[in-house]
């Protein structure tokens, strides 16, 4: 995880290898202003997750119920 210039969350978690490898995943993207907004989404067998700085839980809930641990 690391934090981002704008400012907010981007977590980027690797799924080759994994149950999780070619799922396919819904893409969220919500945008409600500058300070509420997130985005998930799966590229390059990646789970790709940026939000707002309060949304660090809701990316990491986002992951847990893709990968089916949530």
């Amino acid at each position: 995880m690391r934090s981002i210039d704008n400012p907010g969350w981007r977590v980027s978690i690797e799924l080759r290898g994994t149950p999780s490898e070619g799922r396919l995943l819904t893409q969220l993207d919500v945008r409600n202003g500058d300070d509420d907004w997130v985005r998930c989404f799966v590229k390059d067998e990646q789970f790709i997750g940026a939000g707002d700085p309060s949304k660090l839980k809701a990316i990491l809930e986002y992951f847990l119920n893709f990968v089916g641990e949530g």
